[in-house]
C-alpha cells in the first residue's frame, strides 16, 4: 500500500474512533440539568363576601312613670300668681300676692298670727265681687287675693287693722275700726266696693325708696314702699286723700313730704315727689 493510501487509510480510522468516542460519550453523560421550572402562578384568591348586616332598630325610651296628676282641667297651664307659676293646690286657698312688711320688721310679721280674720267682698247690690284685699297698718299692709265669690281670710296677730278691697274695673271699699284682742276671730266682715278714683305716684331724688302712706279722712288704708322711676297707680276712695312719704319707724321715722289732693269718681290724677333727704 502506498503512503498516501495508508496515510487516508488512517485518517479514515481516526476519524471513525473520534466518532464512536463522542457517540459513547454522548451516551454516558448524564441528562443536562436545565433552569428550575418558574413557580406556577399563584391563584387569584376567591372574591370575599360580604357578610350580610343585620339593621337593629334602637329599642324606644321607656315610658315615664306616671307622676301625681295636677288639679285643674287636663292642657291647661296652672295660674300665674303675682308674675310667678305656681300649682294650684288640690284645696282651694287664698293667693297672696305681695307682702310689704313695716320698716324695721320682718315682712308680714304682724300679719302671721293665731287670730282669724275672714269675710267678703260684695258691691253696692250685694253681688259677691272677685278683688283684692289688703290688712293695713301703720308701718305695713298684707295684701291677698280673694277667691271667685269674693272670700277672704287672713290670721293676723291682735291689734288695730283696717281691710282696703280694690277690684280691677276701678272699685274701692275700705273697713276701718277692727279691733282683735289675742285670740279672738272676725268672720263675719263684708267690705263694700264702689266706683273710686286713682292716683298716679312718682318719686325721683336722692332715695332708691321710701314708705308712701294713704290716709283719707284720717284714716291710714294704705301703706306700701314706692320706688324711684316706678310709678305706681293706686285706686283710692274719692274725697280727700293725704299722701305721707317717710322713711324708718318709731322714734327714727322721718317724714319726708305731705299733700293733700282732691279726687272725684273716675277722677285721675299724677303726684310726682322730690326727696332729697
Amino acid at each position: 500500500m502506498s503512503s498516501p493510501s495508508r496515510i487516508r487509510a488512517l485518517v479514515l480510522v481516526g476519524a471513525l474512533c473520534v466518532a464512536a468516542a463522542g457517540g459513547w460519550w454522548l451516551y454516558r453523560r448524564p441528562p443536562p440539568v436545565g433552569p428550575e421550572p418558574l413557580p406556577a402562578p399563584a391563584t387569584a384568591a376567591a372574591p370575599r363576601t360580604a357578610a350580610p348586616v343585620t339593621l337593629v332598630e334602637p329599642e324606644p325610651p321607656p315610658e315615664p312613670e306616671p307622676g301625681p296628676e295636677l288639679a285643674g282641667d287636663a292642657g291647661e297651664d296652672p295660674p300665674v300668681d303675682g308674675g310667678r307659676q305656681a300649682l294650684e293646690p288640690s284645696a282651694p286657698s287664698v293667693p297672696v300676692l305681695q307682702v310689704a312688711g313695716p320698716a324695721g320688721r320682718a315682712p308680714g310679721e304682724h300679719f302671721r298670727g293665731p287670730n282669724e280674720l275672714s269675710g267678703r267682698v260684695v258691691d253696692l247690690s250685694g253681688e259677691p265681687r272677685k278683688a283684692h284685699v289688703a290688712m293695713v297698718e301703720d308701718g305695713g299692709s298684707f295684701a291677698m287675693s280673694t277667691q271667685g265669690d269674693g272670700t277672704f281670710k287672713f290670721q293676723p296677730n291682735a291689734g288695730d287693722l283696717t281691710l282696703l278691697a280694690r277690684t280691677e274695673d276701678g272699685q274701692v271699699g275700705v273697713l276701718t275700726g277692727i279691733q282683735l284682742a289675742q285670740g279672738e276671730g272676725r268672720t263675719d266682715l263684708s267690705i263694700t266696693v264702689q266706683p273710686g278714683a286713682k292716683v298716679e305716684l312718682a318719686l325721683d331724688g336722692m332715695h332708691d325708696s321710701v314708705r308712701c302712706a294713704l290716709v283719707s279722712d284720717g284714716v291710714l288704708f294704705n301703706d306700701f314702699t314706692l320706688r324711684k322711676e316706678k310709678e305706681t297707680t293706686e285706686t283710692v276712695p274719692p274725697g280727700p286723700l293725704l299722701v305721707r312719704l317717710y322713711s324708718g319707724s318709731g322714734a327714727d321715722r322721718v317724714v319726708h313730704e305731705e299733700r293733700s289732693l282732691i279726687l272725684s269718681v273716675g277722677d285721675e290724677q299724677r303726684a310726682s315727689f322730690w326727696v332729697d333727704r
